[in-house]
């Protein structure tokens, strides 16, 4: 019931106030009546907040409580207030497997790649097994999280752990932005430091004898994705996607669609010289559809370990880059051959100066042997280079080299 007060002016009392306290603007509300049966029937039927004067008095040792802790860090009410109204005011706080399910069907629905979907739920599949699909979110705490990574974390490297965290973080910054959080727990934990590790870069011989390996074989759609990768610099998950009518034979370009691309951004990237000479020696007009078959991975695993070379993991595509860097290529260009163009800063820190200049020039001069053998046999390589040792440096291919130079 609203307090009743009596309304005097120049000591006469003209009527009856309704105290109905402060509302939610933070103006307080008054209503007027000139007869008190009016005013203490609206008092009685009111329905809406306490008068504010009793809040005080009925949670006084609450308030005094408050107040206490907050003078211990030299923090208002009114300070408080404002921080629970932009970081903890909730609108529900529902169970984690139905923020799960909202995020990753809001990233569907926004286009996101398959195979990035497909990590995101065996990631939180993990957290939700952990913690229990009817966990709330909200109670889901900084120590929580840390007794999980520890948990789950045990065979797990740095770099595995830092990506764990990474998508513990986008989960809780949707709960956020979604306001059913005010603080994201995974704020408040160190990331574990990852010590840099210079990029494998593969031998220039080593690359050739790839080539041919597969070439010798018949293997053309092997040494399509190669070529892609080594010259082009297109990742081998997007080689993969390629079709024969991505490789433009006539303008001499190979086409990424936006919807193969990892990031999204089509790319039009020209071929070296020397690498369509090998796509010429692999041309075949009844070629359709997808350049390598789904296997791609066991394939591309068997010409490999059949070539009995040095290889490391994505070695290829980082030896395009540090070779091309080496080569004189110019960073921007590098970086939009390579589909990085958010972050062109991570090519410069990462793949200079990792090779010699001999070996760039070697590495945008590697042919097949077989074409090497037609220039000897028609007199085109110096007698004094026309030997067996087919890794070294020609000085025959230098023109080609510089021309391949200047046309990227």
């Amino acid at each position: 019931m609203a307090r009743i007060h009596i309304v005097r002016r120049k000591g006469e009392q003209i009527g009856f106030s309704v105290d109905l306290g402060l509302q939610r603007d933070g103006k307080r509300e008054r209503r007027f009546f000139k007869i008190w049966d009016e005013a203490q029937q609206f008092s009685e039927s009111y329905k809406g907040d306490p008068s504010p004067t009793g809040i005080l008095f009925e949670r006084k040792n609450e308030i005094l409580h408050c107040y206490e802790r907050l003078r211990d860090v030299g923090a208002s009410f009114n300070e408080a207030t404002e921080f629970f109204l932009k970081h903890g005011a909730r609108k529900g706080n529902p169970e984690i497997k139905d923020v799960v399910s909202q995020l990753i069907k809001e990233k569907e629905e926004a286009g996101r790649k398959k195979k990035y979907l497909i990590n995101l739920n065996k990631e939180y599949a993990k957290l939700l097994n952990y913690f229990g699909e009817d966990k709330k979110i909200a109670e889901i705490e900084t120590e929580d999280i840390r007794k999980y990574i520890k948990k789950i974390g045990k065979k797990l490297n740095n770099v595995s752990k830092l990506n764990i965290l990474r998508n513990l973080s986008l989960l809780f910054n949707y709960a956020i932005k979604k306001r059913h959080l005010g603080l994201n727990p995974i704020s408040d934990i160190d990331r574990p430091k990852i010590n840099f590790n210079p990029p494998s870069v593969m031998k220039p011989e080593d690359f050739k004898a790839l080539l041919n390996y597969c070439l010798e074989n018949k293997w053309y759609d092997r040494v399509a994705v190669f070529l892609l990768i080594g010259f082009c610099g297109i990742r081998k998950e997007e080689a993969a996607k390629l079709t024969w009518s991505n490789v433009d034979y006539i303008n001499k370009k190979v086409y990424v669609p936006a919807d193969v691309a990892k990031k999204g951004s089509y790319r039009r990237n020209k071929i070296p010289k020397n690498a369509m000479i090998w796509f010429e020696k692999i041309k075949d007009e009844r070629k359709k559809g997808l350049i390598i078959g789904s296997n791609w991975e066991n394939l591309i695993r068997n010409a490999v370990i059949g070539s009995k070379i040095e290889y490391k993991k994505n070695c290829i595509r980082h030896s395009f880059c540090s070779y091309a860097l080496e080569a004189g290529w110019q960073l921007a260009e590098v970086v939009a051959y390579m589909g990085h163009n958010d972050d062109p800063q991570i090519i410069k820190t990462n793949y200079r100066e990792l090779v010699e200049p001999k070996d760039a020039k070697g590495w945008w001069c590697i042919l097949p042997d077989d074409y090497l053998d037609m220039l000897r046999e028609i007199g085109e390589v110096p007698p004094h280079l026309a030997s067996d040792d087919r890794t070294g440096i020609r000085r025959e291919f230098e023109e080609l080299y510089q021309k391949m130079k200047r046309m990227n």
